[in-house]
């Protein structure tokens, strides 16, 4: 490693072939070096050391001309200009609170970068550096994108689940389009005329039954959704992108969740691929014959093989020929280089039947065939950028604060550059590259980040004690904000993170060795750590609204509609109770199920209770009314039974403000 001119370090990878080292030329001084980060008070477990702040690039775009590389980075409210093609950083913006996203004009002189906690669009001028204006979305933009005639701006709201629409000329939001449960990322089709939305979370379901992933086609001339496209037995979608021929590639996870996790030996318990998804011509047309037109086609194929997996693919990037795409695998720190026209050929070209054949997205035979390379990363890759004529590809290091530099035209690594975080390595950062990290796992299949995107939750109930076929599901519990509510895993027999992240863990999900003590420290140190995300429900300064109050007073209450005193064990503020709602006990409240072997359960926390439907500990109630008016005859989960519509409504306006 050295450092170059301009302040950005370089490391070179010995061997490579000329083209690969032009990449990595030194560029010339072009200002001052950049102000490296700095400590910050830490949320961490003792609550009083310092942590450094780290960079945490999220997002990255080149310039058309190819001279500068814009990367967003999330743990220093930054967006940084890096010269190309050295990586010199040239300066660094600040531009708001958790940027996670950035969009580029055609002319290259404007930024667009998504903020998530402060819901809005911040235009940075690359010239001058300058923030010109901010634009307000809905919350929680966690993507941008331009319309093809930058008339139009979209974000993807990840709170609200929904796309922005923004007038540029007027500097306003005109309307939110219905996306799908935590719509992550956007691609604009060539033609400009779809914006294709990639979800997150698939549809709620109920438990028995795989996850259906979905992306949202929108018009963007209509401005209004044309389809929400299936993905059966897809989950945990965090990039798209558009394919010169009218496709869009989708990385995605496949996990069998019904499945007994104790069988992940077999190969496919949890496995990662990718979809293609080629929109209908729109609009679609009856044909001459009376017949319906053919819909939408969906064809997923798998990364993995046998023995050889690519945990949480995450990114998706496409040459401009339209011959390979880039794939981040977040979990094994690698970037898969894919050969488009081999996969066509594979999932059956334009040909091939609506829905396409379903058994390929569980086929573990079939990656070699267009998967060409699987070229090694930093920690935790998360975005991708290709550059201007396609041969170079960057590739934002999420957990080690550095950009792979990738040579396209040989697949091979060209080098990288550091983004100037803090040398020291702190035990959360080492924590939480072992959480979104699958070294751990048999066969390296998936990570804690698979169940637990964003530390928070995949939305789906496993199988995952040795009990038999279909015994004792259990809903993924968020880790937002874990620290303080032991005992752990629903039927609270784990007294601390140790126990819930060491031997059970190794045992029954991981089928591993699972990690050494002190790599256990270092998890349950970032693990403490996690914070909930900012509760839009609530007011700035904390005031409740006459409706949420309302609902308080029904939470608190200890007398019922009838006079009658509710006993201490069935009021809802005695179960949940303190900073976390919860008491830490375990009780039976009649949730049991044919399938469960007992009845009790722990009491869980109320915080960020809503953003991790389903609800209770099978996952089977899929809105919070569900809990009272389906699954609480008795009265046993809380007295409820004689509040009127109006009550219950209150009741759950307060509980999504906790």
């Amino acid at each position: 490693m050295r450092r170059a001119r301009g302040g950005a370090r370089i490391e070179r990878l010995a061997g490579l072939p000329a083209a690969a080292l032009l990449l990595l030329a030194t560029v010339a001084a072009a200002g001052p070096p950049a102000t490296p980060p700095t400590a910050v008070p830490s949320s961490g477990p003792s609550g009083s050391a310092a942590q450094p702040r780290y960079r945490n690039p999220m997002d990255l775009a080149v310039t058309p001309d190819g001279t500068t590389l814009a990367v967003v980075c999330s743990g220093t409210d930054s967006l940084l200009l890096l010269d190309l093609p050295g990586g010199a950083i040239r300066r660094e913006v600040a531009v708001g609170r958790r940027p996670w996203a950035v969009a580029l004009d055609r002319a290259g002189t404007t930024a667009y970068v998504a903020l998530r906690d402060d819901d809005a669009v911040a235009v940075v001028d690359l010239a001058s550096g300058a923030v010109t204006r901010r634009l307000a979305v809905g919350p929680g933009p966690l993507d941008v994108a331009l319309d093809r005639e930058e008339r139009r701006l979209f974000t993807a709201n990840d709170v609200s689940g929904d796309v922005s629409v923004v007038d540029l000329d007027r500097g306003v939001e005109t309307k939110r389009l219905r996306a799908g449960v935590r719509p992550r990322a956007l691609a604009l089709s060539g033609d400009g005329a779809l914006l294709a939305v990639a979800n997150l979370l698939d549809d709620l379901h109920r438990p028995a039954a795989q996850p259906v992933g979905q992306v949202t086609l929108i018009d963007t001339h209509r401005e209004r959704v044309v389809e929400r496209v299936a993905l059966p037995g897809a989950n945990v979608l965090q990039g798209i992108a558009a394919t010169p021929d009218g496709a869009f590639l989708a990385p995605l996870v496949r996990p069998k969740n019904l499945v007994p996790l104790i069988q992940v030996a077999g190969g496919w318990t949890v496995t990662n691929g990718l979809a293609r998804i080629v929109p209908t011509d729109p609009p679609p047309r009856v044909g001459a014959d009376g017949e319906p037109p053919g819909g939408t086609r969906v064809e997923q194929l798998l990364l993995d093989s046998r023995g050889r997996h690519f945990a949480d693919p995450s990114a998706v990037a496409v040459s401009p020929d339209g011959r390979t795409a880039f794939v981040s695998a977040a979990g094994a720190d690698r970037l898969l280089v894919i050969d488009l026209q081999a996969l066509r050929r594979l999932a059956g070209g334009p040909s091939a039947p609506a829905g396409s054949d379903p058994y390929l997205g569980d086929r573990l035979d079939l990656a070699g065939r267009f998967v060409r390379a699987a070229l090694p990363t930093g920690s935790d890759p998360v975005a991708v950028a290709v550059a201007p004529g396609g041969r170079a590809v960057y590739v934002a290091d999420r957990l080690s604060d550095a950009v792979t530099v990738i040579d396209a035209e040989g697949d091979r690594v060209a080098g990288r550059f550091s983004l100037e975080g803090p040398e020291e390595i702190s035990p959360v950062r080492r924590g939480e590259r072992l959480f979104y990290n699958a070294a751990a796992t048999f066969a390296h299949q998936f990570t804690c980040a698979t169940c637990h995107p964003d530390s928070a939750h995949d939305g789906l109930v496993y199988d995952i004690s040795p009990d038999g076929l279909g015994r004792n599901l259990v809903d993924s519990k968020t880790l937002r904000g874990v620290r303080g509510t032991a005992p752990f895993k629903w039927n609270g027999h784990n007294p601390d993170l140790h126990t819930q992240c060491g031997p059970r863990a190794a045992k029954f999900i991981n089928r591993s060795p699972g990690f050494t003590p002190e790599q256990l420290d270092d998890l349950v140190a970032y693990e403490s750590q996690t914070k909930v995300e900012p509760n839009r429900n609530r007011s700035t300064d904390g005031r409740l609204t006459p409706l949420q109050a309302w609902g308080r007073k029904i939470f608190e209450r200890t007398v019922d509609n009838t006079g009658e005193p509710i006993p201490e064990a069935n009021r809802c503020s005695f179960c949940h109770s303190g900073p976390h709602f919860t008491d830490t006990r375990s009780f039976d409240v009649g949730t049991r199920s044919e399938h469960d072997d007992a009845g009790i359960f722990d009491t869980p926390g109320l915080n960020d209770l809503d953003d991790t439907a389903p609800y209770l500990h099978d996952g089977k109630a899929l809105t919070l009314e569900e809990i009272w008016t389906v699954y609480n005859p008795d009265d046993r989960h809380g007295r409820a039974n004689d509040l009127s519509k109006d009550e219950l409504n209150a009741l759950i306006e307060y509980l999504r403000t906790l």
